[in-house]
């Protein structure tokens, strides 16, 4: 194939409500230097570069645009516009790639470092053995793999090995590890019985705030999941230092026409202002719904509405 493709390593500001590519962004810190198992991975080095004659699929959906100048500052888009009209830094490190296609890191919403595929292999008759069903850690695979895959930035949704993710997140941040940005949340919790031998088994609520407060002191953020699905939740929730609530789904079903699912999305929103949250609505399925959810003021959106998988068309 005589296409070829670049996939670089940016963080750009954009909503997930929407994105542009006309990015002029405020400069971030250096980043550290890169330690000997980072340097392999990293073909172009500099502080400011930029990258001229490329042609750009900029994340939005737009047609590809051709013979575009990128350029980037600290690892980060400062500017991009066609090569004929938009302006190098003076310093800036230039490369030239005409015929190649910069892609945006692509952003995974919930990614894991684990591997479960041997749960059919530890339960062969139908039953877990104590302690339980075993996840297996893959910390040193997961992130390369996720980098190869164009993944620059993840969440982690949801942890076996939390201090093991924890570790990950700091090696990379220092330049130490290869691995794309690793926005970290917290362990698994449920009540008991869990058929997990790594999930923790809460007690009741207090036992659920204490282990809140721990990982939160080491740089885990919490999401309650499903939110609204059990009135229970509500009960509680008072007493849980969480940073996200992610509605459940059956609540966006057809959210423009169902009065009733409007009422209860406006009061769960109104709830976690209240409590300082931020909410995420999962299954947005359509535009009218999508249309809905924003005005109602959702902060993070997911579902077929936003796009659904498809092939990555490359511009030549």
């Amino acid at each position: 194939m005589s296409k070829h493709c670049i996939v670089t390593l940016l963080c750009t500001a954009m909503s997930v409500c929407g994105a542009t590519a006309e990015v002029v962004a405020a400069a971030p810190a250096p980043a550290p230097a890169l330690g000997p198992e980072v340097q392999p991975y990293v073909a172009v080095s500099a502080p400011l570069l930029a990258l001229r004659h490329v042609s750009v699929i900029d994340g939005t959906g737009a047609a590809p645009r051709a013979d575009q100048t990128l350029v980037l500052q600290n690892g980060r888009i400062a500017a991009i516009g066609p090569a004929s009209s938009t302006a190098v830094p003076a310093g800036a490190e230039l490369h030239d790639y005409p015929g190649y296609t910069v892609l945006p890191g692509l952003v995974g919403m919930h990614d894991h470092f684990y591997y479960s595929a041997s749960n059919a292999l530890q339960r062969g008759d139908g039953k877990s053995s104590e302690p339980g069903f075993q996840v297996n850690e893959i910390a040193f695979t997961a992130p390369r793999l996720y980098l190869a895959g164009g993944v620059t930035t993840l969440r982690t949704t949801g942890s076996i090995e939390p201090y093991t993710d924890i570790k990950v997140h700091d090696r990379i941040e220092a330049g130490l590890m290869p691995g794309p940005e690793i926005d970290l949340t917290a362990p698994y919790m449920e009540g008991g019985p869990t058929p997990f031998a790594q999930m923790r088994e809460l007690k009741g609520a207090e036992d659920a705030r204490r282990f809140i407060g721990v990982l939160h002191g080491m740089g885990c953020r919490f999401a309650l999941d499903d939110f609204g699905s059990g009135m229970g939740s509500f009960s509680n929730l008072k007493l849980l230092a969480v940073d996200f609530l992610k509605i459940d789904g059956s609540f966006m079903r057809n959210l423009a026409r169902d009065s009733v699912n409007q009422a209860m999305v406006t009061a769960m929103i109104k709830l976690a202002r209240t409590l300082n949250f931020k909410v995420i609505a999962e299954q947005v399925e359509d535009a009218a719904s999508l249309d809905a959810a924003r005005a109602i003021g959702v902060d993070f959106l997911q579902g077929y509405a936003l796009g659904r998988p498809a092939p990555l068309a490359i511009a030549a």
